[in-house]
């Protein structure tokens, strides 16, 4: 059960950074504008944000389902939404009026901004239950019945291959020559 949740979790962000990403390579006119709305870039800092975080965030959701790149996706997304929580709350701050431009648009409606920095902790949460194993094994033991056996040391001792004319233990005996 604990695999299932961690899966459908891992392929939920992976699903939601890949068709972010995509939205914003579609149109990188309008998520460059939500950037220089922050006022926290020049314009050829926002343009070139503009055009590599998009990718970036594709790369993220697709790596989340690789197991390989699973851990650099996840210290990726993580980074990038403590990113925009300073940067959300640097516009809250200043009193600006942003959208966003989490799905690359303008025509998202004003932030709320302690819902946009809630729902960034909510993702942050999200990459760490990704970076879950989906399974654990577990050795079970059957029912009634125990896995260890009690093996004594003459048992031991019968089965250990010997070299001829080395001395062995028998019962009764101390030091016996083969």
């Amino acid at each position: 059960m604990r695999g299932f949740f961690i899966l459908a979790v891992r392929l939920i962000l992976a699903g939601l950074f890949v068709y972010a990403g995509v939205v914003k390579m579609l149109r990188p006119d309008l998520f460059f504008g939500d950037i220089l709305s922050y006022q926290l870039l020049p314009v050829w800092a926002a343009l070139v944000v503009a055009y590599l975080l998009a990718p970036l965030e594709v790369l993220v959701g697709l790596g989340l389902l690789w197991k390989p790149s699973r851990g650099a996706a996840v210290l990726l997304g993580v980074a990038m939404m403590a990113v925009f929580i300073v940067a959300i709350m640097s516009a809250w701050a200043r009193g600006l009026d942003i959208s966003c431009g989490c799905f690359g648009g303008s025509s998202e409606a004003a932030a709320s901004y302690p819902w946009l920095i809630f729902r960034d902790l909510l993702f942050i949460a999200a990459f760490l239950i990704a970076a879950l194993p989906t399974h654990v094994s577990v050795k079970r033991e059957p029912r009634g019945r125990a896995q260890v056996r009690t093996v004594s040391c003459s048992t031991i001792e019968r089965l250990r291959p010997r070299k001829r004319g080395t001395p062995t233990r028998s019962r009764g005996q101390r030091n016996a020559t083969v």
